[in-house]
């Protein structure tokens, strides 16, 4: 690479972060999700999955299967979410999202199976 991520945003290059700065990010997403305040959590949530999105296929460092799977996660999460404030058509969006992002790991989910994995999961998290 040879180069500072801050010269590769200078000239114009696609900028990879590395696992770090994804698990960075991953743990900020997490204390906003377990914050409790609803806004906190859908822009933490919103950012960690633009930020994971930036990086499928272009991460040395994360397997892309990896990213899709925590993807799907984050994207099952702000479906519920979007359900929480009455608004099904983004739940619809971010269930969908979370369904291509999972299929991409070459495996088949519903979208209810999903919800039910990731609320388990966040079960375990409290």
């Amino acid at each position: 690479m040879g180069q500072t991520m801050t010269s590769q945003i200078l000239n114009g290059g696609a900028v990879t972060v590395s696992a770090k700065l994804i698990e960075l990010e991953a743990s900020d997403a997490e204390r906003a999700y377990k914050s409790g305040n609803i806004l906190k959590q859908i822009y933490g949530l919103e950012h960690f999955g633009k930020i994971l999105e930036h990086n499928v296929g272009s991460s040395p460092i994360v397997a892309d299967e990896v990213i899709y799977i925590d993807l799907a996660i984050t994207y099952t999460r702000l479906g519920l979410l979007s359900q929480k404030m009455n608004n099904q058509e983004n739940a619809n969006i971010y269930f969908n999202k979370a369904v291509v992002f999972y299929k991409k790991t070459g495996k088949e989910i519903a979208v209810d199976k999903l919800v039910s994995l990731v609320k388990r999961m966040d079960e375990n998290l409290q």
